[in-house]
């Protein structure tokens, strides 16, 4: 199927480029820990992008999840999502139907049971 060979290739690149490591460092930047999540500002957009790219890779890429779990990831993704406003904020990247914090636990929930599952 030449969609799986062409994702499975850009995973690849993700994965030679760090990207998870990318993400996690966007999440846990000073200046990303102090956002209001009830504005929508630039930083806080490209913060919640970031959750979506971890909460993506750690869904498909071993290595990926391996790195995050070593990293901490699982804390402060839980951290995040835990925030005041977080889980009720409706999200502008996602859409009103989620929340800022969907993403963040949701990619903890998925390390979490991939190191339950192995």
């Amino acid at each position: 199927d030449p969609t799986y060979v062409r994702a499975k290739s850009a995973l690849e690149v993700m994965e030679q480029e760090r990207l998870f490591d990318v993400a996690l460092q966007i999440i846990k930047s000073d200046s990303h820990r102090s956002l209001d999540p009830s504005r929508d500002t630039p930083d806080a957009r490209l913060r919640e992008a970031a959750g979506l790219v971890l909460l993506a890779l750690s869904s498909c890429s071993m290595l990926s999840s391996l790195y995050l779990m070593s990293n901490g990831a699982v804390s402060t993704l839980l951290s995040i999502a835990s925030e005041p406003g977080m889980l009720s904020a409706a999200s502008t990247v996602r859409g009103k139907w989620a929340s800022k914090g969907l993403c963040f636990l949701e990619a903890a929930t998925t390390l979490l049971i991939q190191v339950w599952t192995t």
